[in-house]
């Protein structure tokens, strides 16, 4: 292929790259914990085609390395020409060229002169060129750790390692192997920049690893962009019910958020904050008070109404109650405050366990005025409505 013609080809793979790169990023950057919560739809550029936010990140790392594998072959050949090249450029003195033939062509015939516009042009190409791109895949991994799948989570951590290899080696290629010419602080930069990331990266997937162990330890104010999970707070509408089956939500905030209506089955809730929240309206198809508890388990559910006969309100009052027993026994929850109980829902789960013929109750209705008595006796901060 002549020069002129990789050349072309170079600038036109250029522009993909950086267009892709761009488009991906910041869709990265605007997506929110509230629009992977809901699994909200976003707009393809140009086609205006509705696209499953998931979908995106599943896509998306994909493509950015794609177009950096065709952008950085099409690169290292350009260099490669250059080199032999040099008397053709020695020769053209007026020969158009754009910011990325300048810097090739510059660096190699150690044409670029001391000067703040030189330094700009030239630092500017190599970060666009090398570092831009791992930057946006670090950011799909950062942002979809969220989401907590143990399917796609490690998948982006090794494209990003896998996108940081290839521009490292594209810089070595390009820049140290071809081009005589230099770049102390780029190659330093290079360097620290893979070091940092590398970092970033395997610290979001320590996180996301050890998670299930220690919540609290994960939340730090100064790194809680590293942090995989939901903050979902004061959401009070969705334009649709949710299906939040199978998902995963551990560590989550869902403070006052407004889960009526949507379908919560093998969902899991471990250690999150669910304060003041609407949970107890969701709709928990045929999970069962036992499956409950494992999913829900350390939940923090203070200020949090229980209004709705189902398995959910069984766990709940069964977290009050002592029923490992031949009668019935209130417990004291420490961390559980400001509830407020529906009595009729509680009656009817009382009811269910005195009516078992193995349970000593007596007389039923007295006795479930009793129990609830003790109960709010023992846990002073709950209400019966």
């Amino acid at each position: 292929m002549s020069l002129e013609k990789i050349s072309d080809k170079v600038n036109n793979q250029s522009i993909l790259f950086f267009i892709v790169t761009s488009i991906v990023f910041v869709y990265s950057l605007t997506t929110t914990d509230r629009m992977l919560f809901a699994e909200d739809n976003i707009p393809l550029p140009i086609l205006e085609v509705p696209l499953k936010i998931t979908t995106f990140f599943k896509i998306s790392p994909f493509l950015v390395i794609l177009t950096q594998l065709n952008y950085y072959f099409y690169l290292i050949r350009y260099s490669d020409l250059i080199e032999r090249e040099k008397k053709y450029f020695r020769n053209q003195p007026s020969l158009s060229i754009n910011l990325l033939d300048s810097f090739l062509i510059g660096s190699n015939l150690k044409t670029f002169s001391k000067g703040l516009l030189n330094f700009f042009v030239r630092y500017t190409t190599i970060f666009f060129t090398f570092f831009y791109p791992v930057i946006v895949l670090l950011s799909i991994q950062l942002q979809f750790s969220k989401y907590q799948s143990t399917t796609w989570t490690p998948i982006h951590f090794i494209l990003f390692l896998f996108g940081l290899f290839l521009s490292c080696l594209s810089f070595y290629s390009t820049i140290i192997a071809n081009l005589k010419h230099k770049y102390h602080l780029a190659y330093l930069g290079l360097i620290s920049f893979s070091i940092l990331f590398f970092i970033i990266s395997s610290w979001n997937i320590f996180l996301f690893y050890n998670i299930h162990q220690d919540c609290e330890s994960n939340r730090f104010e100064i790194l809680s962009f590293l942090n995989p999970v939901l903050v979902v707070r004061n959401e009070d509408k969705f334009e649709k019910k949710l299906d939040l089956k199978d998902r995963s939500f551990i560590c989550g905030d869902f403070t006052s958020t407004d889960f009526s209506g949507f379908t919560i089955d093998n969902t899991k809730f471990k250690n999150s904050t669910l304060s003041s929240s609407t949970i107890s309206k969701a709709n928990f198809s045929d999970m069962s008070p036992e499956n409950i508890k494992s999913y829900f388990e350390n939940a923090k559910l203070s200020g949090i109404q229980i209004n709705t006969y189902n398995s959910f309100s069984k766990y709940i009052v069964q977290k009050f109650i002592d029923i490992n027993k031949q009668c019935i026994e209130p417990k004291q929850i420490k961390d559980w405050n400001n509830m407020v109980l529906a009595e009729k829902v509680v009656d009817n789960i009382l009811k269910e366990y005195c009516e078992r013929p193995d349970y000593k109750c007596g007389d039923v209705e007295k006795y479930i005025k009793e129990i609830k008595y003790k109960i709010t006796k023992e846990n002073t901060s709950i209400k019966f409505l």
